[in-house]
């Protein structure tokens, strides 16, 4: 697997990553496998954070810490993109470090 994605950011809501396939065309025929670590920290008691992969909640975590998480997408195209949502319930606020392997 190679690392493809690390971001730190303070999630207030909600946030949109877009991940676009550039690799051989057909690499993505079967679907994409991905590994993935959230490491969450100032959320509000009772929040949600929520990880939602082309509508599939892939992590779901109501307190501070590291959470590992895998998935699988559906198959995809070259330059065909993998939406990836990040929210908190309630429009809460938290804090992030996303990092994803392929």
């Amino acid at each position: 697997m190679k690392h493809i994605l690390s971001v730190a950011s303070r999630v207030n809501g909600s946030v949109n990553v877009k991940l676009i396939n550039h690799v051989e065309t057909n690499s993505g025929s079967s679907g994409i496998d991905f590994k993935g670590k959230a490491v969450i920290s100032n959320i509000s008691t009772g929040e949600t954070v929520s990880v939602i992969v082309d509508g599939r909640e892939v992590l779901s975590a109501n307190t501070d810490g590291t959470y590992t998480f895998q998935f699988r997408t559906s198959p995809r195209g070259f330059q065909e993109m993998v939406n990836i949502d990040v929210s908190v319930t309630n429009e809460g606020v938290c804090d992030m470090e996303l990092s994803l392997n392929a």
